[in-house]
């Protein structure tokens, strides 16, 4: 079984289930680590800071932070 663990290098793919909400190239590779703090929400309506990654999609130059929980490592076999 290989390793799904996400680290900064990897190659990764937002979930299949939530590709069909938002509009990604189809990989990207994580260049560094973060969390996103919310902010700007009613005090009842506090959130922690969600674990994230910063993804390059070089398919269209543009780097995004997207929460880890949303993403999935691209394993590529060798055989």
């Amino acid at each position: 079984m290989s390793d799904t663990t996400i680290y900064i290098g990897d190659l990764v793919t937002v979930k299949k289930e939530l590709q069909k909400f938002i509009a990604l190239p189809e990989w990207g590779i994580v260049i560094n680590e973060t969390v996103i703090i919310p902010s700007d929400l009613p005090p009842e309506e506090q959130m922690d800071p969600i674990d994230s990654f910063v993804v390059f999609f070089p398919s269209n130059d543009d780097t995004l932070t997207i929460p880890k929980k949303c993403l999935k490592k691209i394993v590529i076999l060798e055989e």
